[in-house]
């Protein structure tokens, strides 16, 4: 127990020093990526790279860790994300800086399900109890240190600029240092582990289409979540170029950021059963959502900080509150037995329709403003939505 306690301290500090390394340029991403001398529409493409990346590394990356180590593959992941800040920081090619999103991409890739996997298997022959606290503390040192990385990022590249990765390096070093020398791995026999997971991979595979198939209502949660993929691409991608185009100071960015990130808590806090019940009970008025929809998307064109600062907060708001809604019925709907392979396979699709939402938008970019593809993306996002809501209920009652 001494030794999973060592184990589970090395982890947290490693996982703090990374999670500051990357989100050290986050709030000023856009705005670096620019003055590289990218457009707008080549950053979408980029960032296609990093979900390429994940797309292509996300399944094989659990029977690596199988046939390795899970340690050894936990620091690959942070090798490959120093090769990534060195890409970043010595290069302005658009190639180069979509190789290093891609290579960013397989990096995320292969640090899911490591280290922390192991700590929970660990728990789960130690004391199961403790499970919900590792993963509450886990999560909450991410949180806290993507914070603390992205202030510290805003203000340290308005001093040193593109050296803000030199500091990136240096965390993500350290942390390969501590995991390296004081993380002990529990030793495993792995000689057969690769045959046996493939095969189990593609048992659970097939029988995780077929639950797909088979379930309506989780057919209609993945619908919802690719539609929301449009608001979530466009917000991800465009809401710094957005603040640029209304002449926000790039200082105010971090404002933003934080704001966001209080957003997204706040969403997934508000008591699910309790919105679920007003929901079908009609509480919620169909004209003021139509109302909504109408208005907000015109208020995001406005030249006044406060109406397009309030609609673009409200839109942000309402889907991650969707989302929030969304993973809740995904995880009441999906079986015990497929609910890590239908996970991956909700993540894959989402990903794939990501790349093809970034496509259009760097097409768009060519040709439109900023605001005007933020606004007509939220617009449509919400009108499919509720759309697809309405369908919904007319193929019920039609039944």
């Amino acid at each position: 127990m001494n030794l999973l306690k060592k184990n589970i301290r090395i982890y947290l500090l490693s996982i703090f020093l990374t999670t500051i390394s990357y989100a050290l340029p986050h709030s000023i991403l856009t705005v670096l990526l620019l003055a590289k001398g990218v457009s707008l529409s080549q950053i979408a493409l980029i960032q296609m790279a990093y979900s390429g990346g994940m797309i292509l590394s996300e399944f094989p990356s659990g029977v690596i860790s199988d046939l390795w180590s899970r340690k050894s593959l936990y620091l690959l992941s942070k090798v490959l994300l120093i090769v990534m800040f060195c890409l970043v920081l010595f290069t302005s090619n658009f190639w180069t800086l979509a190789l290093a999103w891609f290579t960013y991409g397989i990096a995320s890739a292969f640090d899911s399900g490591t280290l922390d996997s192991e700590i929970i298997v660990s728990l789960k022959e130690s004391d199961r109890a403790l499970i919900p606290q590792f993963v509450s503390i886990d999560n909450n040192t991410q949180t806290f240190a993507l914070l603390l990385g992205s202030v510290l990022g805003s203000f340290l590249y308005f001093k040193i600029n593109i050296l803000i990765y030199l500091l990136a390096i240096l965390l993500t070093g350290i942390s390969i240092f501590l995991v390296y020398f004081l993380y002990q791995e529990n030793p495993r026999k792995n000689e057969d582990l690769i045959s046996i997971n493939t095969v189990l991979m593609k048992e659970q595979i097939r029988e995780s289409f077929s639950e797909l198939m088979h379930n309506a209502k989780l057919r209609k949660i993945f619908c919802v979540a690719l539609i929301s993929q449009i608001f979530f691409q466009t917000h991800f991608q465009l809401w710094q170029a957005f603040l640029l185009e209304k002449s926000v100071k790039e200082e105010h960015f971090i404002f933003y950021y934080v704001i966001f990130q209080v957003i997204t808590i706040v969403a997934y806090s508000v008591p699910i059963d309790h919105v679920k019940e007003r929901f079908k009970k009609r509480h919620f008025s169909i004209k003021l959502l139509i109302l909504i929809m109408v208005i907000l998307p015109f208020l995001l064109l406005s030249k006044q900080f406060f109406l397009f600062s309030s609609a673009y907060i409200i839109f942000v708001f309402l889907f991650f509150l969707i989302e929030y809604i969304v993973n809740s019925y995904f995880n009441d709907a999906v079986s015990e037995d497929n609910i890590s392979s239908l996970v991956s396979l909700k993540s894959t699709v989402s990903r794939l329709f990501s790349m093809l939402c970034l496509l259009v938008m760097s097409l768009l970019l060519n040709r439109f403003s900023t605001s005007l593809i933020v606004s007509m993306s939220f617009l449509i996002s919400f009108l499919l939505l509720l759309g697809f809501y309405y369908w919904n209920r007319f193929s019920n009652m039609t039944k």
